[in-house]
């Protein structure tokens, strides 16, 4: 099976990002003239790790047509910046967005749900780009350490048909011949025998 130049690159390229490698990262997409992700994506990926909330939403119109989806991204950003405000400690801010910006395109039951965080000593936040880019079309933004994934299912898959092994090298493939026969050497011959024979033992001294 043959994988597309395109797609294998843009996992080298992803794994790159993962390890801090942005020189290495930039130098294969110039090389290779494959970009990991589109300058929107990358666009927003950035206004989200700095929390540029409203850059963020600006974007949302030219990366998500269907307003159902982009509806929902919305949702995302705005109970986002909720949390944060929750954590800054900004109550008021916090229940003012809660009203006037996040409940006329909630449900009950979410706003219910986002009621009660202000209970919440600490709320948890979520990856604001990796909650967004989940509703994005397959394929436009590569998983993260998707590469890493990819690999340890084929050491598992090799590690599977050993028993021998339980810690491949990614160098090399699994060698063991599970069809090896095992070796034996012939001592005695019986000869006089009129059946078959079902069973043998020897002598403790191993002479008989």
């Amino acid at each position: 099976m043959q994988f597309g130049k395109e797609q294998m690159v843009r996992l080298i390229e992803e794994q790159l990002r993962s390890y801090g490698l942005e020189r290495s990262l930039d130098a294969l997409q110039n090389e290779s003239n494959v970009r990991l992700e589109e300058e929107a994506v990358s666009r927003l990926r950035e206004c989200c790790e700095k929390d540029r909330v409203e850059l963020v939403l600006g974007l949302l119109e030219s990366l998500f047509p269907v307003p159902n989806v982009r509806r929902r991204a919305q949702q995302l950003i705005l109970q986002h910046q909720y949390t944060q405000l929750l954590q800054q400690g900004k109550t008021i801010e916090a229940m003012s967005l809660l009203q006037h910006q996040i409940t006329p395109i909630s449900t009950n039951k979410e706003i219910r749900e986002l009621t009660g965080m202000l209970m919440a000593k600490q709320p948890a936040a979520s990856d604001l780009f990796s909650a967004i880019s989940s509703l994005l079309p397959m394929g436009v933004v590569v998983p993260e350490k998707r590469l890493e994934v990819l690999l340890s299912q084929a050491k598992e898959y090799q590690v599977n048909g050993c028993e021998k092994h339980d810690n491949l090298d990614l160098m090399v493939d699994e060698q063991c011949n599970h069809n090896r026969q095992i070796s034996f050497e012939l001592v005695k011959k019986v000869s006089k025998a009129n059946a078959e024979i079902w069973s043998i033992q020897f002598s403790h001294d191993g002479l008989l």
